[in-house]
C-alpha cells in the first residue's frame, strides 16, 4: 500500500515508528488479532500490506475519537482497493 495515510491536520501525528513496529510484527500469524485505539490504521494496514500476518483469520482494528476513525476508515477502504486491484 501507498505510504500516504489520511490523517488528522490537528494532533497526534504518526511518524516512521508505526511503518517500523508494523514491519516486527511475526511473519505468520492465526486465529484473530485486534488493534483497540489504531488511530488512522497505520500499524496495522502496514502489517497486512508489507505480507505480514498471513495465515490470519481476521484483523480488527478500532478507534474511538472520531478524527482519527474517520481516517482510519477511508485508509482501510483505500487498503481494500489496492489489494483487490494486486489481484
Amino acid at each position: 500500500m501507498d505510504e500516504d495515510y489520511l490523517q488528522p491536520a490537528q494532533g497526534y501525528r504518526f511518524s516512521e515508528d508505526s511503518v517500523l513496529l508494523a514491519r516486527f510484527l511475526p511473519l505468520k500469524a492465526s486465529g484473530r488479532a485486534a488493534d483497540l485505539g489504531a488511530g488512522c490504521g497505520v500499524v496495522g494496514l502496514e502489517a497486512l500490506a508489507s505480507g505480514r500476518l498471513k495465515g490470519l483469520e481476521e484483523l480488527f482494528l478500532s478507534e474511538r475519537d472520531e478524527a482519527f476513525k474517520e481516517c482510519l476508515e477511508y485508509n482501510a477502504r483505500k487498503a481494500h482497493r489496492a489489494q483487490r486491484d494486486k489481484s
